[in-house]
C-alpha cells in the first residue's frame, strides 16, 4: 500500500488531543451537600466500573475518526500491477502539429488526425476529474495551465498543423518552468513521427525525473521533392531586359521522380513552366526565362508533387532592375575606354568628376566608383570611398602607368609599385567561378587571352577573379566591395581594354553594386534577415506588411543592410511588403525550413539512445481497438472505505455521549 498524498500523516499528532483529554479531567467539580449520603455511596460503588468502560469507548471512537480522517486526505491506494502505469502527478501530452505531420498515415487520414485520436483516446481513459496540460508546437511562446478533460477534448479539434518545428530544447524549457511553479509534471507523452533531421541534431535536456511515453508515427509514404534554393540566372545587367532564374530541386526519397511539373508564378501570374525528373536522394536545376519585369516583384514556384504537398510552394522575390548610377573618377589621363563601357542610357547612369573637384552628391548617390587612372588623389579621397565601400559602394581602381601615390595603400597597407616588367599573358577564367558562371557558359568556342603589365602588386590570391599564367592576381577583391586592376588600361601596356572580356567584367563589377549577394528567399528558422536597403536614415521607420499582419521589426544598421529580427510567434511563410516611410521599397520571401522536408523517421535504436539517460516506455502505434496504450489505473483507491469508517466512529461516539 502507498499513499497518494503522505504529507498529510504529519497529522496524525492529533491523536494526543484526546488521549491528554481523557487523561486529566478538566471539568469543574461542584460541591452539594446532602443531609444523607448513604444512598449516593451505594450508587457509586454500582457505577464506577461501567463508567470507566464507557469512557475508553468514547476514546477509542474518537482515536478511530481522527485516524481515519487523516487517511482520507493521505488517500491510501493499493498499487496496480500493470507495467504500463502513469504517475500521479499532471501529465503533459506532447502532440507534434508541424508541416511533416500532414504526410498521410494511411488511406484515410494524416499523421496529425491519427495523433488527434490517440491524444483523445488517452483523454477517455483518465479518471473523471483528472486535469492534464494539452501542448503543440504553437504553444511554446506561452505558459500553458492545466486543463480539465472535457477542455482538452474541445481543444483538440481546433489544433492545426503549424509552421513551427519541434524542438526538445523548447520543450525541456517548458518542462523546467512548470517545475519551477506549483505544478509537479509526473509524465509527458511526446506523439510525433520523429523526424530523423530533426530530431536526430537535436540535444536531449530534458527533466530526468519525468517519465517520457514516446508514440512514433510512421507515414506511409517518405517520397518527397522541394525546391531547394533559387537565383538569378544572369546579373541585373541585360540590354534586353529579360530576366532568368535557376531553380534547385532536391529529391530526398529513395525513389525517381519522373517528368515532375514545376510551374512559375510572378504576382498571381504565371510566367513559365516545365518539368524535371530528379534521381533518388540528388538534385537538378532547371532555368526559367521570366521575360521583361519591371520593379521589384514577389513571386513563387510551385511544384506538382504528390502526396506530400505541404512543401510544394517555394516563395522568392526578385529585385528590381534599376538604373546604375556610375561614377567615374579621373586625373590628367583617364582611360577613354571605361566611359565607352558604359554607355547604355537604359541601363546606367553615368558621370566623370575630376578628383580635384568632386560632387559630393553624385559621389553619395554613385553605385559604382571607377577610380580611373589617377596617379595622386588626396587622402581624404581614399578614406571616404573607403568609408562608401563599407556602406555597399563598389569601388574599382585603375592604376596610372607610373607614379602612382602611396595613398592608395589606405586601401590596403601591403600595396607595393613595382617596375614596369614584360607583359604577361592573362589566364583563361574558370567557368566554375561564380562571377564568371554566367558569363563563360554561354561561351562554348575557346578565344585568345589578353596580355598586360603590372604596375603594383599585393601578394598571391586564389581567389582573384582574373589572375595571370604565373598565378599571381590580375583583378582581385582586396577588401569587400574595392577591387584593384594591376594595371593601366591604355597601349602598350595593355591590350585588355580591347578584349572581348572587358566589357563583360565590367558589367560584371557593376552588377556587384546593383545587387551585393542579394538574397532572392529566406526561411522561417533564421534568427534575423538582412536588407539591402540604401538611403535609409535610423528614424526611417521599416515594417514589414502581408494581408494579415503589420510588424516593426528590430533594426541593426550594417552599412548597406538593415538586419531586422522580431518575435518569432509573429512570422509565417509569404511574401512580406518591405515598407519605408510608406512606401513599397521590395519583398521578404519567407520559406519553411528545409529540413522539415525530409521524411525520413528516426530508427528505434535512435529514439532509444536519445532517451538513455531518462525514463521512458516506447509505444506501439496505436490501434483504436485496442487498449494497451498506457493504463490509468492507478490501482484500489481505498479513500472511500476510510471516509466509511470515520462516519461509523464518529456515530459511534455521539451515541456513547447521547445515551447514558
Amino acid at each position: 500500500m502507498i499513499f497518494l498524498h503522505p504529507e498529510f500523516l504529519w497529522a496524525l499528532w492529533a491523536l494526543l488531543i484526546p488521549i491528554i483529554i481523557h487523561l486529566f479531567d478538566f471539568r469543574k467539580s461542584k460541591k452539594v451537600l446532602f443531609p444523607d449520603i448513604r444512598f449516593l455511596k451505594e450508587v457509586e460503588q454500582h457505577s464506577r466500573k461501567p463508567l470507566q468502560l464507557k469512557q475508553w469507548l468514547i476514546l477509542i471512537a474518537r482515536l478511530g475518526f481522527i485516524v481515519f480522517l487523516v487517511l482520507i486526505f493521505a488517500q491510501p491506494t493499493i498499487p496496480s500491477n500493470k507495467t504500463n502505469q502513469i504517475g500521479n502527478g499532471t501529465t503533459l501530452i506532447y502532440l507534434d502539429n508541424s508541416q511533416s505531420m500532414s504526410s498521410l498515415a494511411n488511406a484515410k487520414e494524416s499523421l496529425l488526425e491519427e495523433a488527434k485520436t490517440i491524444v483523445q483516446g488517452i483523454i477517455d481513459k483518465m479518471p473523471k476529474g483528472q486535469e492534464i496540460i494539452l501542448a503543440t508546437n504553437d504553444d511554446f511562446g506561452r505558459f500553458l495551465a492545466p486543463i480539465n478533460l472535457n477542455l482538452a477534448s474541445e481543444k483538440l479539434p481546433t489544433i492545426n498543423l503549424s509552421e513551427k518545428p519541434f524542438s526538445l530544447q523548447n520543450l525541456g524549457i517548458k518542462i523546467s518552468e512548470y517545475a519551477r511553479g506549483s505544478t509537479e509534471i509526473s509524465d509527458v507523452i511526446l506523439i510525433s513521427d520523429f523526424q530523423k533531421s530533426t530530431f536526430g541534431l537535436q540535444e536531449n535536456n530534458m527533466d530526468t525525473a519525468i517519465t517520457y511515453w514516446i508514440s512514433q508515427l510512421t507515414p506511409e509514404n517518405i517520397q518527397n521533392c522541394v525546391v531547394d534554393s533559387v537565383y538569378l540566372e544572369d546579373s541585373n545587367i541585360s540590354s534586353d531586359g529579360n530576366r532568368s532564374i535557376n531553380v534547385i530541386v532536391s529529391n530526398t526519397g529513395k525513389e525517381l521522380k519522373e517528368e515532375m511539373p514545376i510551374k512559375i508564378f510572378v504576382g498571381d501570374r504565371q510566367v513559365s513552366a516545365s518539368s524535371i525528373t530528379i534521381p533518388a536522394y540528388q538534385t537538378r536545376s532547371v532555368s526559367f526565362s521570366l521575360g521583361k519585369l519591371e520593379g521589384t516583384l514577389a513571386g513563387y514556384i510551385q511544384l506538382e508533387d504528390y502526396p506530400n504537398t505541404f512543401d510544394n510552394r517555394f516563395n522568392f522575390s526578385l529585385p528590381s532592375n534599376h538604373f546604375i548610377n556610375v561614377l567615374e573618377i579621373v586625373g590628367d589621363s583617364p582611360s577613354a575606354h571605361i566611359k565607352a563601357v558604359f554607355g547604355n542610357s537604359n541601363i546606367f547612369s553615368f558621370a566623370t568628376n575630376n578628383y580635384q573637384n568632386i560632387d559630393n552628391e553624385l559621389l553619395a548617390n554613385a553605385d559604382f566608383i571607377i577610380i580611373n587612372q589617377v596617379q595622386s588623389p588626396t587622402k581624404e579621397i581614399i578614406l571616404q570611398l573607403k568609408s562608401l565601400a563599407a556602406k555597399g559602394k563598389v569601388v574599382l581602381t585603375v592604376p596610372a602607368f607610373s607614379n602612382n601615390s602611396p595613398v592608395y595603400q589606405l586601401f590596403l597597407p601591403k600595396l607595393k609599385s613595382e617596375k614596369l616588367p614584360a607583359k604577361q599573358k592573362i589566364k583563361p577564367p574558370s567557368s566554375k567561378s561564380p562571377f564568371f558562371s554566367s558569363i563563360l557558359e554561354k561561351t562554348t568556342q575557346k578565344f585568345e587571352m589578353p596580355s598586360a603589365t603590372t604596375v603594383w602588386s599585393w601578394g598571391q590570391d586564389r581567389s582573384a577573379i582574373l589572375s595571370f599564367e604565373n598565378g599571381t592576381p590580375y583583378l582581385s577583391e582586396v577588401i569587400q566591395n574595392v577591387f584593384f586592376l594591376r594595371g593601366s588600361l591604355e597601349e602598350p601596356w595593355s591590350d585588355f581594354q580591347t578584349h572581348a572580356l572587358f566589357v563583360p567584367v565590367m558589367y560584371g563589377l557593376a552588377s556587384q553594386s546593383a545587387t551585393p549577394n542579394e538574397q532572392l528567399f529566406n526561411r522561417i528558422e533564421e534568427e534575423y534577415y538582412d536588407l539591402l536597403i540604401k538611403g535609409v536614415e535610423p528614424k526611417n521607420l521599416i515594417k514589414l506588411i502581408n494581408e494579415e499582419i503589420e510588424i516593426i521589426p528590430n533594426r541593426l544598421n550594417l552599412g548597406a543592410k538593415e538586419r531586422i529580427s522580431f518575435p518569432k510567434d509573429l512570422i509565417s511563410t509569404g511574401a512580406y511588403k518591405i515598407s519605408v516611410q510608406d512606401s513599397v521599397i521590395g519583398y521578404l520571401s519567407i520559406n519553411l525550413d528545409k529540413k522539415e522536408s525530409l521524411l525520413s523517421p528516426m530508427a528505434e535504436d535512435e529514439i532509444r539512445n536519445m532517451f538513455k539517460d531518462h525514463k521512458f516506455v516506447l509505444l506501439d502505434e496505436y490501434n483504436p481497438n485496442q487498449d494497451n496504450l498506457i493504463s490509468f489505473d492507478s490501482g484500489i483507491r481505498l479513500w472511500r472505505y476510510a471516509l466509511t469508517i470515520c462516519l461509523l466512529f464518529l456515530l459511534m461516539e455521539t451515541l456513547l455521549i447521547r445515551f447514558k
